[in-house]
């Protein structure tokens, strides 16, 4: 049995003006904390508010939200978050913003991993001299600096452009592989999410998860024929609500 978190019968209201907002009523969902699980969605579906009450950022009114060892019993994980705006701090510099999360504090971890992200010659400089995909990256890198047992993530690499987003997936997977952490990942692109996820979980407003495991080993080929027949099955459940194969 594998590390995993366990929601059930979640339930989680917004008040609104013209009556509630219900975004899950008796929604359940399980998934590892090992290897990379994708939400995908459209807008409005759901994908952050699941996110954040994992993490412990909002309340529900009813349900469980669980982190379970491999021998069932109860855990609460060292979470990093990475959310779609970069978030930092104006007045402190790259490196500090990376270290934010440290009270005693140990560059040589972050400087090395700004190098990896292709920041090195940003260290000392500030977020107002940053483009939006650099301040992404700084993001990206204070989550990752904290070494958390498990990284959620919201659509982190929107910001990117092609290539630097292809090198980011790359840091991802190796992420994974060497460091055994479990991610949590959101995203509107199909490709991306092809290949990254060990699991894909589709949710749908006042639906139940759709769930589809992968099982082909990194690097993946988005040309195959099982990727391609994937891909289709997921952009028709995305659009109107097909049936899974």
């Amino acid at each position: 049995m594998q590390k995993k978190c366990k929601i059930s019968s979640l339930k989680k209201v917004y008040p609104m003006e013209a009556g509630e907002n219900v975004i899950f009523d008796d929604f359940s969902l399980e998934f590892p904390l090992e290897g990379i699980t994708v939400f995908l969605g459209k807008s409005g579906c759901g994908k952050t508010t699941l996110i954040r009450l994992m993490a412990g950022l909002e309340e529900f009114e009813a349900g469980k939200i669980e982190f379970l060892t491999e021998e069932g019993e109860k855990f609460n994980p060292k979470i990093g978050m990475v959310f779609q705006e970069a978030r930092l701090l104006p007045w402190k510099s790259v490196l500090d913003n990376v270290l934010i999360h440290q009270d005693k504090k140990e560059p040589e971890k972050a400087i090395e991993l700004l190098k990896k992200i292709g920041l090195g010659d940003f260290i000392n400089a500030y977020p107002d001299d940053l483009s939006g995909g650099m301040a992404a990256r700084v993001a990206i890198a204070r989550a990752l600096s904290y070494e958390p047992s498990l990284l959620i993530m919201d659509e982190p690499f929107a910001a990117l452009d092609y290539f630097t987003r292809l090198s980011m997936e790359e840091e991802i997977i190796k992420l994974v592989q060497e460091k055994k952490i479990g991610i949590v990942f959101i995203t509107h692109d199909l490709d991306e999410a092809l290949l990254l996820a060990k699991k894909i979980v589709v949710l749908k407003k006042g639906e139940s998860a759709w769930e589809y495991e992968l099982k082909q080993e990194y690097p993946r080929d988005l040309f195959s024929l099982e990727l391609k027949e994937l891909k289709e099955e997921l952009l028709k459940m995305l659009e109107d609500g097909g049936e899974k194969k």
